[in-house]
């Protein structure tokens, strides 16, 4: 399918289906996603290319122009590809169901919205399910609550909509003048704690800490290997989503470091290469995407000293006003963060049978998953479990074998 052009009461929609339909819209797209009131980087255009690029015909762009009287209203930023839906039990994944999915992404609703577009816009996502062009629509962490929020909760068909989709906390330190307003923040026992923890490093090995951090393009050559070399060490790297040198992750970081976003940190102790972390510093805000440390350095929490020393440099940027912890929630978020906000991923599938069954599957997985951790955790025994599930991962690695 090519560009498409057509009317719908008052409004104009226009499909961008292919990359070379893309660049024509940069203007349009960049002027809607300055009005967000959280910009996002995933929806970002050279992010969005870059993550595309990185498929390698596998996804194909769908993207959404929303016009009236000829001035852009809306946009909804997406793509169509292949994806397997995980019906899970904690870590364990019981199966994979293909589908065919377009996958919103995050923050990928925006623009001038208001309540009047959310019937228009409802009506489109059905529409394009029932032209068979997906399976399924995947909206991806959306702020509970907001416009976007509503758009796919509000979709019809009760046997359509994902019926238990968790709903996580999203964090944010609001990056201090100094470290000691950081520290002030905290409990006096978690203050005295963290500057304990970093004192014990530094008199266990004087002269002998350093931290590398690589920007440009050249700098990531050197500092990539290093890091994956970390992450393998990690359960992260046992679930897949540790940092891998993949045409993915290559993209996204050859894109930030092109672009001057990048930030990557290694510390070293005895140049040993103990614990890492990158992000990317996209307008005001730097989004945390990867951390880790060797497990070989855990008694001198190694990822802590780092994550407070990268801390104390960001309180010297005047040009990061905060540090975003990415997706998913996590006790040392809550404990260092000053901001914080609910977000739901929403699966909407198809009016044919293939899709419901798939929701089906997956409902059921995500209820027993949700009726064994209210067990485990009304019995006191879900940390210590979830303690557990990650040793035995790190142990799976294939650095550990």
């Amino acid at each position: 399918m090519n560009t498409s052009f057509y009317k719908h009461r008052e409004f104009e929609f226009v499909y961008a289906r292919t990359p070379a339909e893309l660049e024509p819209l940069r203007d349009y797209w960049q002027q809607l996603h300055q009005h967000q009131d959280f910009p996002t980087l995933e929806s970002d255009i050279d992010y969005y290319n870059s993550v595309l690029a990185s498929k390698e015909g596998t996804a194909r762009p769908h993207i959404m122009l929303l016009r009236k009287h000829g001035s852009p209203i809306a946009m909804v930023v997406g793509r169509i590809e292949k994806h397997q839906v995980h019906c899970k039990l904690g870590y364990r994944t019981i199966c994979k169901l293909p589908v065919s999915a377009l996958i919103v992404v995050y923050g990928g609703i925006f623009g001038y919205l208001d309540e009047t577009l959310i019937p228009i816009l409802s009506e489109e996502f059905a529409k394009i399910l029932g032209r068979r062009e997906a399976d399924l629509v995947y909206f991806q962490y959306l702020r509970t609550g907001t416009i976007d929020h509503c758009i796919a909760k509000t979709m019809p068909g009760l046997l359509c909509r994902s019926f238990l989709s968790k709903v996580e906390g999203h964090w944010r330190i609001t990056v201090p003048r100094d470290l000691n307003e950081f520290f002030n923040r905290l409990s006096r026992n978690h203050r005295r704690n963290l500057r304990r923890k970093i004192r014990d490093l530094e008199n266990a090995f004087p002269g002998q800490i350093r931290i590398m951090n690589y920007r440009s393009e050249q700098e990531l050559a050197h500092g990539l290997p290093i890091a994956e070399e970390i992450s393998k060490h990690t359960y992260q790297h046992a679930l897949g989503v540790g940092l891998v040198n993949n045409p993915e992750n290559l993209n996204i970081l050859l894109t930030a470091a092109r672009k001057g976003w990048l930030h990557m940190s290694i510390l070293f102790v005895k140049d040993s290469a103990c614990a890492f972390q990158w992000g990317i510093h996209y307008g005001n805000t730097l989004f945390l995407r990867e951390l880790g440390y060797h497990p070989a350095w855990a008694k001198w929490n190694v990822g802590t000293v780092l994550l407070i020393k990268v801390l104390g440099d960001l309180c010297t940027d005047p040009s990061v006003q905060s540090l975003d912890w990415a997706f998913g929630d996590a006790d040392y978020k809550r404990n260092y963060s000053d901001q914080h906000w609910l977000e739901e991923s929403v699966y909407v599938f198809a009016a044919r049978i293939y899709p419901i069954m798939v929701n089906c599957f997956k409902s059921a997985a995500d209820a027993l998953d949700l009726g064994l951790s209210w067990l485990v955790s009304k019995a006191g025994f879900y940390k210590k479990i979830k303690k557990f599930w990650r040793h035995r991962l790190k142990k799976q690695t294939p650095a550990e074998n």
